[in-house]
């Protein structure tokens, strides 16, 4: 097999831009399609867990990323009226950034000629033996759709809710992860920097896309939550825009296939959706560009086969224990029925926190020492 001579890569989300700064700094040629008409993102939180931050290092990322937020040191589950039901710290604190804001960096390090804007990879298009197309498009993935016609979207039944609210708050909320927990939802408040807190809501919902605008997603949230801690309300009405969607993932064993077909492969969301309640989707995709792309430095003249099957060997197993850690997280979280739901706030309260950790613990997994150290970047 000849030196790849391009990538065409499909979707600039996190995943996309990744993938091409990777390429951008080995010094492959790539082209990367977005059918939007410019590389943004909506204005709320995003986690970074302390394995992607040798990532960001390499590519020159992890200075600036973090001026963008703060670290997390507390994780705290709270009941509605904010009374503690279990507290620990992160050994490996993470970082708590605006995605807005990460997105507009990652865009200002890309080299905006390789950028086609407004423009979906035409699936039509033909390209060369020594040529890679990536689909990094997303759950709802054209690419996967052409490759594997037959995988389904597992749905949720919740619906997510996320906003930033600028607002004084206690000294206990800075550089913490509130997790209020009952009554079969959730809100999470997580500190960003200075009075800058990202939130997000997750209720039940059962209709495939949820479109509400602000001003009625806030008094919505508003009643919703009134019974609860008056913090939870004060945040909602200070934040200027509310942004909602529908939970959904790919079920692992739905998606028992190759991640590659001749020269084409997957990567993040359009392979492994995953559910927001581990807060890694960012990162597994940020690890699945990185790998990938040292890969592809590495095996030069290999086959097209054996650089994505190692690339998937590598990903496989940690992609489907977060994908299904989040999934029975976010449905323990969320129970219908009062008296389970008071068992699993008793059951939380009562959990070690070292059980708490061990559940973390694959986030920071990696499994791909050897490509970090490899000086191919």
């Amino acid at each position: 097999m000849p030196m790849i001579h391009h990538v065409h890569i499909a979707g600039a989300g996190i995943a996309g831009l990744f993938m091409a700064l990777c390429l951008q700094q080995q010094g492959v040629a790539f082209t990367l399609y977005e059918q939007s008409p410019d590389i943004s993102y909506n204005e709320v939180g995003l986690g970074l867990s302390s394995n992607v931050f040798p990532i960001l290092d390499k590519l020159g990322l992890l200075a600036s990323t973090r001026l963008l937020g703060d670290d997390i040191l507390h994780f705290r589950f709270a009941d509605k009226q904010l009374e503690p039901v279990k507290e620990f710290a992160l050994h490996a604190p993470a970082l708590s950034i605006n995605r807005k804001q990460f997105h507009q960096l990652l865009y200002r390090h890309l080299d905006k000629s390789n950028l086609k804007l407004n423009t979906r990879f035409p699936l039509s298009h033909t390209v060369g033996s020594n040529e890679i197309i990536i689909g990094a498009d997303g759950i709802h993935s054209a690419i996967r759709g052409r490759m594997y016609s037959g995988i389904p979207i597992r749905s949720s039944g919740q619906v997510l809710w996320r906003g930033i609210a600028c607002m004084p708050l206690p000294e206990e909320f800075k550089q913490s992860y509130f997790d209020i927990i009952g009554g079969n939802m959730r809100f999470a408040i997580v500190h960003i920097r200075g009075n800058h807190y990202s939130w997000y809501a997750i209720t039940e919902g059962s209709t495939d896309k949820v479109i509400v605008p602000s001003a009625a997603a806030r008094q919505m949230l508003m009643k919703l939550f009134s019974h609860y801690h008056p913090v939870v309300n004060m945040i909602i009405h200070a934040t200027d825009n509310i942004y909602c969607n529908y939970l959904q993932d790919i079920k692992p064993s739905d998606r028992r296939v190759p991640w590659f077909q001749d020269n084409t492969v997957l990567m993040g969301d359009a392979i492994h959706p995953a559910t927001p309640n581990l807060a890694n989707g960012a990162c597994l995709a940020i690890e699945d560009a990185f790998v990938l792309s040292r890969l592809m430095q590495q095996h030069i003249g290999g086959s097209f086969d054996s650089i994505f099957s190692q690339y998937q060997q590598l990903r496989e197993e940690k992609v489907n224990r977060i994908v299904q850690q989040s999934w029975y997280l976010g449905k323990l979280m969320h129970q219908p029925n009062r008296m389970l739901d008071k068992a699993m706030i008793m059951g939380t309260r009562l959990t070690p926190a070292f059980l708490f950790k061990k559940i973390y613990a694959p986030v920071l997994h990696t499994g791909y020492k050897s490509l970090m150290s490899a000086e191919v970047i």
